[in-house]
């Protein structure tokens, strides 16, 4: 089974939550649990997921990549150690069954110390006041009335081509054929990048983004 979230956006019948809690049983979507949540809650935790978490997370893991490599290690090892080897979904999976901290009982005492000792140098970084403004944009709608807009599409051409131009992708690439794994080609950059390259509208957050993709 899995969780579901449920709620009820327009009530008209009286007992709308009672239907829907019935549909969701007969699914099978109660079997580990329910949380009701509203419909905008729900898109919230989803942006919220997508905007703040998953970029501090990946500026993190290209950080930690660039200085290892910077410091000599082999691409490969680097790259197996941070995320390919699957090690990180392993612990994800023990952080959902056991707990967050509690999973750290299944490391040695040199991990734990370690991470422990090591990990009040991270507890001061500005990262509430930046999530906040990214929760703040999803739940005022500002970010909807954005990507709404023609510009945005623009920009996220431009933003994805550069993404796709960094340094990380190379080196990905370079392990990838050493390892003999197979490279998936799922990514073709606009014909007509050089135009949009020019046009005003993106022309001035043009800088911002080339200096956001630098590894």
């Amino acid at each position: 089974g899995f969780y579901s979230f449920i709620g009820v956006h327009q009530e008209v019948t009286g007992n709308a939550k009672e239907i829907l809690l019935a549909l969701a049983k007969a699914l099978g979507t109660l079997k580990k649990g329910g949380v009701e949540i509203s419909m905008k809650q729900e898109a919230i935790l989803d942006l919220f997921n997508e905007q703040a978490f998953g970029p501090a997370f990946g500026r993190v893991l290209l950080t930690c990549i660039k200085v290892l490599i910077n410091n000599g290690l082999p691409p490969e090892a680097v790259l197996i150690e941070m995320y390919m080897s699957n090690e990180m979904s392993y612990t994800y999976q023990k952080m959902a069954q056991i707990g967050l901290v509690k999973q750290t009982n299944f490391h040695s005492h040199t991990s734990q110390y370690g991470a422990m000792s090591r990990g009040v140098r991270y507890i001061k970084l500005p990262l509430e006041e930046k999530m906040q403004r990214s929760y703040d944009e999803i739940a005022s709608g500002k970010f909807a009335k954005e990507w709404s807009g023609k510009v945005s599409k623009l920009k996220f051409k431009i933003i994805k081509y550069f993404a796709m131009k960094q340094e990380i992708n190379k080196i990905e690439q370079e392990v990838r054929k050493n390892l003999k794994l197979k490279d998936f080609d799922v990514y073709s950059a606009p014909e007509n990048i050089e135009e949009l390259l020019k046009k005003p509208e993106v022309k001035n957050e043009l800088k911002n983004i080339m200096d956001s993709f630098e590894f």
